[in-house]
């Protein structure tokens, strides 16, 4: 299953949300690494999803939680390069 999205109810106030939940990884640890985000809109998290989707394909999903800048800017670094072609190289300053 590549992602889902679940309506959800407040007992309190009888509003809707959409959540949206996809596995991006597995974590060093086993575990798998998930992208979680609630929206007011079905729509926008329909557009979420396949963005998510879109990003895991191409290999760019990053999870957004405990990151460091370094450990970003080398996943950033590797997947530019990947997309790039032979003179991606080129571009990045060093």
């Amino acid at each position: 299953m590549p992602g889902q999205i679940t309506k959800r109810v407040s007992k309190r106030t009888g509003q809707a949300s959409w959540q949206v939940r996809v596995r991006i990884g597995v974590r060093p640890n086993g575990k798998p690494l998930k992208v979680v985000k609630s929206f007011k809109l079905q729509r926008d998290a329909k557009n979420f999803l396949n963005k998510v989707l879109q990003d895991r394909a191409s290999g760019t999903a990053v999870a957004q939680a405990k990151m460091t800048l370094n450990a970003y800017l080398d996943h950033w670094l590797e997947a530019s390069v990947k997309q790039g072609g032979p003179d991606a190289n080129r571009r990045v300053l060093p």
